[in-house]
């Protein structure tokens, strides 16, 4: 996948999800890949603005 310039400032390890998120209509604006060992030090997160129904949606299918 190509990405626009902007994507390249994200962490590697999240860019790609970060990047279908956006396409797929969820507006994200912040995001971190996580660090440290165990990863659970700075677990990784996806921080984005949608409509209501659409983060219930997103939250049935990761369920």
């Amino acid at each position: 996948m190509t990405l626009p310039a902007g994507y390249y400032q994200i962490d590697p390890e999240i860019r790609a999800l970060v990047a279908a998120m956006n396409i797929h209509g969820f507006r994200t604006y912040a995001s971190c890949q996580g660090h440290g060992f165990p990863v659970t030090k700075l677990p990784p997160y996806i921080a984005f603005a949608c409509p209501v129904k659409m983060a219930a949606l997103l939250e049935q299918r990761l369920r």
